[in-house]
């Protein structure tokens, strides 16, 4: 699984559109973007041709029989560094992504903010 991460995130650096679509998503993905009537690498070309040294960090990764999600973290040149989750099926002996991103919930590091006065 993490080899297809690692797919994803060189063949997005890259550019490389047709292995996106070719290798590494699955139908059902090519399928909802593609919704349109776009060929899949035009749909990527224009969503990705301006992203400049993107980088993706794999964080935890979690399986559940045939489906699995990974927390990633991406930055790109000039963009909002972002993490997000992954979600990935296995495709007889090989994982594709189904889904690009699942934005994170925000979490507060410093934990519940404190009340400013009674509640109602």
């Amino acid at each position: 699984m993490r080899a297809t991460l690692d797919r994803l995130a060189g063949a997005t650096a890259r550019h490389d559109y047709a292995a996106l679509c070719g290798a590494v998503f699955t139908r059902s993905l090519i399928d909802t973007l593609t919704q349109r009537g776009l060929p899949c690498e035009q749909v990527l070309r224009a969503g990705l041709a301006n992203v400049r040294n993107p980088h993706l960090t794999i964080g935890k990764i979690t399986v559940r029989g045939g489906t699995a999600t990974a927390v990633v973290h991406s930055t790109a040149d000039r963009e909002t560094p972002a993490t997000d989750v992954v979600q990935l099926v296995k495709q007889g002996n090989q994982w594709r992504v189904a889904q690009l991103a699942t934005p994170q919930p925000v979490q507060n590091p410093a934990g519940p903010t404190a009340s400013s006065g009674p509640s109602p």
